[in-house]
C-alpha cells in the first residue's frame, strides 16, 4: 500500500497510463482521488503511474510511478526446500600437501572466474529484489 497525503479540494491524486504520465495528460486518468487522505492498495504487479490532478504540478515533476514485484512464493505448488542447516563444529582441517599443485598456465584450462562472478551478482540482485519487494508490499 501507499498513502497520499495532500491538501483535500487543493490538488488530487490520479491514477493514468504510462502515456498519460509522460504527458502530463490529467483528462482521462483510470482513477482520480481527491479526499486529502488516499490510500491505494496494490492488487497486480507490475508499473502503477500516478501523476498530480493538477497539469503545472505534473509538470514540474510531481508524478511517481511505483512497480510492484510479483510474490514468487505463490508459485509454488508445495512450499520450498527448508534450507540446509550449517554443521555444528568445523570441518577438519586437510593435512599440509608436501607437492603443491602447480599454478595454472596459460594452457590450462579456462578460469571460472567470470562463472562464480555471475552467480555472485544473481544472487545478490534476487537477494535484492527480494529486500524491494518485502518494502513495497509492507
Amino acid at each position: 500500500s501507499i498513502v497520499f497525503n495532500y491538501q483535500s479540494g487543493q490538488d488530487s491524486v490520479l491514477l493514468v497510463n504510462q502515456d498519460d504520465y509522460n504527458n502530463c495528460h490529467t483528462e482521462s486518468p483510470i482513477k482520480h482521488f481527491s479526499d486529502g487522505h488516499t490510500i491505494i492498495k496494490f492488487e497486480k504487479s507490475g508499473p502503477h503511474y500516478f501523476i498530480s490532478g493538477i497539469k503545472d504540478n505534473c509538470l514540474k515533476n510531481e508524478k511517481l510511478v511505483v512497480v510492484v514485484l510479483a510474490d514468487r512464493t505463490k508459485q509454488y505448488s508445495s512450499p520450498p526446500p527448508a534450507p540446509v542447516e550449517e554443521p555444528q563444529s568445523p570441518p577438519p582441517e586437510a593435512p599440509a600437501q608436501m607437492n603443491p599443485t602447480p599454478s595454472p598456465t596459460a594452457e590450462g584450462p579456462p578460469s571460472n572466474a567470470a562463472s562464480s562472478s555471475t552467480s555472485i551478482i544473481s544472487f545478490f540482485l534476487g537477494l535484492t529484489g527480494m529486500v524491494a519487494t518485502s518494502m513495497i508490499l509492507l
